[in-house]
């Protein structure tokens, strides 16, 4: 009896170890994949009538990729770019972090050690037929995906078979070393000034030339070594220069010296970020340069501090018989009022002119995007010329780093190889990911262009923590449509910004966290840092390929340091936090949290000056990652922030960065925010152009990307201008990336033992078998570290192509009106409304969000309705619109509070010039409810159009808007057919 009563305990424990009472073991169950039978190292195990099977065997025999999170018990199973989540024990399930409805009939359990998950939904949850036939006990399911792509132990798995529309014509051929070339002048000569924000002149051309003595104290025109005199120019755009004269070398540097004595001070504050610029050029004497081709002089610029001499500038510059701009950027020190140009410095006797001398202050906070300037004479360019050295040796690392040999065998029905079968392979999508920034969702033109360039994306602000806790829904709707475009590759940026926000009021951290570092409150501290990492991990579990865990740590200014900014005193700290306050050890516990959610993403520190500067990276960027290193828990990989005026260094070096950091760290590298604007775009076209070339050729460089690729009217970008026409730059990158690095249409013949085999770039295929007149048709991963051999037979029914729709590719827009037909041309769209709310008067009522949501708040209503006004002018409008075109101007609204027993209301507005005494083609009102209301309001062009507004001030309401777009139909369409929300 005692015996009885332990065997029924025991039973019962079994029981409720799987947490169900109907828990059979089979090893009668059958799976079968398109008629293949499946082998597991465990059992089927029958729960509550449902079959479950070892979590990772159904995947990756169902071509997914699987993740599992052991410190959440979740697992993510990921095929063509649609994202499942489950969660032991639990019923509910999640596509693309969207949680469903349903819930699971059995939940996914671990038992004897192995994650088991019920077979039917994962199949069904891909899109697999699922039948059971009860007489074999079989499981059998039937796969259109397994059919049309290969999966194999000795292949990839293919992240997506979304097919882009990749640029494939192009100027020159696809070998390596026939590059796009750009010819272009000295790009010192026209650096766009404007990139790197506001400054204040602190040392003026006049002054420079009125003062210019060999004494401070009084006027010093000649001496025992040369003399200085004041000349004229022509043909500049300055009228004036200080010629001086050496005719004796000095012996000691200081003795043949332009003194302006204590000049700068009180003009400037310990730590500001100043730029020495001037134009100079050798008159006469001077000697040879290092490479042999050319006379130049000597002069050495000084700023230093009058009592101890230390200095803030000290460095040589080289002028030669042309006139060139140099640049010098600096630092202030303490007290560093002491200014003057040494001329004894020379090696040889020199006449040397100089003008348009002045010194800028941009304040403590250095321009974020771009570096200063600097260009002291040296040589600049030849390591960007065509023929360069150093180019030869790339090219050949990156046929030996992104190419692989991938074969091809055919055989018949019987095993034996087919030979002379043609096989063709076809790259649709490169395994290098090559990224923008993705920046809003909200324009089918922006979208389109992005998908066609781009396989990687990364949000700007949308994932930062403060801006993700207000705005949880926008990251996903923006990732959606980059998905829906294509793209396969997703870097989360940034899991800890240091500063708790940027000069707008977005939080970059959470003011309650930001508070508790400040006042030493660590146990909160930890307790939110942890909950932040998991939760957007778990939003976006196996999503991210990889992650900013940490950023620009260099830019952050001592412990304290804040000021006020804004109408409400609102408090900009500095200092950040985690780094400065907690120490460089508290990251030890940011890698190890983030690491323990997101096991397979590759963990990045990123952050600025690296690729420039090689000084500032040893100075500044070395010691961040030796104390980021010492810890346990570390990160994989460098980022490197590639925003680049005119400052730039040679090539190689970029080489022996990426080196240093694998030798050094282990760390891979990117390029994490790539743009260059130096003010001379062929210049960039070549810039960017090698860039990317020197990075393809180090097998330690992961990812290339742009940080955003379209340009604005406030926002200049290298790839392309705001009318999404390519600039040089833009030209040269694409015909790295889709020209020089894809193979298009590779073809091979089978050998006697049926494999035909190519060399051609890592990524993904359309592989085309012909033999006996049949076709075989696959889409294929060719990816570095597998053996890369895809067998194929003739004679079954798998891989036959099928007829292929004419659009293959959709771009899935959320906007996309099917009210209205197609054709028109859009000549205002929402990129064009949103740059208006950034650039006009009204912030305290207008503001927008990341994902193109534009916010009009309005509390009182004013007395007329253009007190809330947005006008757009004759730059966005022109003389577009003819008399006679049939037009729509279309958004959609929601009412969120205020309006009118829940109504809202928006006049807009199309115009003529004020010669033409402002006739309106269009001027009526539109409403709108609680719920998303699209609203049109056509109308017919007349003549002299010019301008157009919306006026929002006809009632007290907040109100937000989206897919605002104007568009232009000509004559083809006729006005009755298009629908309107006009109020008469």
């Amino acid at each position: 009896m005692k015996r009885i009563v332990a065997l029924f305990i025991v039973s019962l424990m079994v029981l409720s170890s799987v947490g169900c009472v109907n828990v059979f073991a089979d090893d009668g169950i059958k799976v079968k994949i398109n008629g293949v039978e499946q082998k597991y190292d465990v059992m089927p195990i029958i729960i509550n009538g449902r079959t479950l099977v070892p979590m990772r065997g159904i995947y990756e025999a169902l071509g997914a990729k699987i993740t599992w999170i052991d410190a959440t018990k979740t697992v993510v199973g990921s095929r063509d770019n649609k994202y499942i989540k489950l969660r032991i024990d639990s019923d509910s399930w999640y596509i693309n972090g969207v949680e469903q409805e349903t819930k699971l009939d059995v939940a996914p359990q671990i038992i004897k050690s192995r994650t088991m998950v019920p077979i039917r939904f994962i199949a069904e949850s891909f899109g697999e037929k699922v039948e059971w036939d009860a007489d074999t006990r079989t499981v059998e399911i039937t796969s259109d995906y397994l059919n049309r792509v290969a999966v194999s132990d000795k292949l990839a798995t293919l992240p997506s078979t979304f097919h882009r529309d990749i640029p494939r014509e192009f100027e020159k051929s696809n070998k390596l070393g026939d590059w796009l070339y750009f010819e272009h002048e000295n790009p010192m000569e026209s650096v766009n000034m404007s990139v790197y924000g506001k400054s204040t002149e602190i040392f003026s051309p006049d002054e420079f030339i009125n003062l210019a003595s060999f004494s401070a104290k009084e006027k010093i025109t000649e001496n025992e070594f040369g003399k200085v005199e004041i000349v004229d120019v022509e043909g500049q755009d300055f009228k004036k220069a200080v010629r001086v004269t050496t005719h004796t070398v000095p012996e000691a540097t200081n003795q043949h010296v332009l003194l302006y004595g204590n000049i700068l001070k009180d003009r400037f504050k310990t730590g500001d970020h100043i730029l020495m610029s001037f134009k100079t050029r050798l008159v006469d004497g001077g000697t040879m340069d290092m490479n042999g081709e050319k006379m130049q002089g000597k002069i050495w610029p000084c700023i230093q501090q009058p009592v101890s001499y230390r200095k803030t500038i000290w460095l040589t510059c080289y002028p030669d018989k042309e006139w060139q701009t140099m640049y010098v950027p600096a630092v202030m020190g303490e007290n560093a009022s002491d200014l003057a140009v040494r001329f004894g410095y020379c090696d040889a006797p020199q006449t040397v002119e100089v003008a348009d001398f002045r010194i800028v202050n941009f304040g403590e906070e250095a321009p974020r995007d771009y570096l200063l300037p600097k260009f002291t004479g040296q040589s600049f360019s030849n390591d960007l010329s065509p023929d360069s050295s150093w180019r030869k040796d790339a090219e050949k690392r990156i046929e030996q780093i992104r190419k692989g040999d991938f074969k091809v065998v055919v055989k018949d029905e019987k095993g034996n190889p087919v030979k002379d079968a043609k096989v063709n392979f076809d790259m649709f999508e490169s395994a290098f990911p090559f990224g923008s920034v993705f920046q809003t969702s909200t324009s089918d033109k922006y979208t389109k262009e992005w998908s066609k360039y781009f396989n990687m994306a990364v949000l700007e602000t949308n994932m930062k923590w403060g801006y993700y806790e207000e705005h949880p829904e926008t990251a996903r709707k923006m990732l959606n449509t980059a998905r829906n475009a294509g793209m396969i590759y997703l870097r989360d940026h940034v899991m800890i910004y240091e500063r708790h926000m940027h000069t707008s009021t977005v939080r970059l951290i959470p003011d309650d966290v930001m508070d508790a570092l400040v006042n030493g409150n660590r146990e909160y501290v930890d307790k939110r840092t942890k909950e932040w990492i998991y939760r957007i991990s778990d939003e976006f579990a196996g999503e991210f390929t990889e992650i900013d865990v940490s950023n620009e740590l260099s830019l952050l200014q001592p412990p304290g340091t804040f000021k006020y900014i804004g109408t409400n005193n609102d408090v900009l700290y500095h200092s950040g936090g985690f780094y400065n306050i907690m120490g460089p050890e508290y990251y030890d516990n940011i890698y190890k949290w983030v690491k323990e959610v997101n096991p397979d993403s590759l963990m990045f520190y990123t952050d600025s000056t690296a690729l420039v500067d090689p000084e500032q990276r040893k100075t500044i960027i070395t010691p961040i990652l030796d104390s980021l290193f010492k810890n346990e828990h570390k990160f994989e990989a460098i980022g490197v922030h590639g925003h680049s005026s005119a400052a730039r260094i040679p090539m190689e070096s970029h080489e022996e960065r990426f080196n240093e950091y694998y030798e050094k760290y282990g760390a891979l590298s990117s390029i994490t925010e790539f743009n260059v604007n130096s003010g001379n775009e062929n210049y960039d076209a070549n810039f960017a152009r090698d860039t990317l070339i020197i990075c393809l050729a180090n097998e330690h460089f992961n990812a290339f990307n742009l940080w955003g690729f379209k340009s604005s009217k406030t926002s200049s970008k290298c790839f392309m201008d705001a009318n999404y026409n390519l600039k040089p730059a833009g030209k040269a990158l694409i015909d790295v990336i889709y020209n020089k690095c894809y193979t298009h249409d590779a073809k091979a013949v089978t050998n006697e033992d049926g494999a035909a085999t190519v060399r051609g770039f890592y990524g993904n295929y359309d592989v085309t078998v012909e033999a006996n007149g049949k076709v075989k048709k696959a889409m294929v991963a060719f990816h570095k570290g597998y053996e890369n051999v895809l067998e194929i037979n003739i004679d079954d029914d798998k891989f036959n192509p099928v007829e292929e729709k004419e659009d293959k590719n959709p771009i899935v827009s959320e906007n996309k009106d099917t009210n209205l037909p197609d054709g028109g041309e859009v000549i205002l769209s929402h990129d064009d409304f949103l740059e208006r709310v950034t650039g006009n008067t009204l912030t305290k009522y207008l503001s927008k969000d990341d994902a193109g949501l534009v916010t009009v708040k309005i509390n009182e209503k004013p007395e007329k309705d253009t007190a809330v006004h947005l006008t757009f002018g004759s730059d966005y409008i022109g003389n577009k619109i003819k008399p006679g075109d049939v037009c729509m101007l279309t958004f959609k609204a929601r009412l969120m509070s205020g309006g009118e027993e829940g109504v809202g209301y928006i006049k807009p507005y199309v115009q003529a010039s004020k010669e033409k005494g402002y006739k309106k083609a269009l001027f009526a009102r539109t409403t709108f409810g609680t719920e998303w209301t699209t609203c049109y309001l056509p109308f017919v062009g007349i003549d002299g159009l010019t301008g157009a507004g919306v006026r929002f001030g006809g009632m007290a309401q907040t109100l937000e808007m989206k897919d605002f777009s104007l568009i232009n139909y000509g004559t083809k369409v006729d006005l009755s057919v298009l629908p309107s929300t006009i109020m008469e």
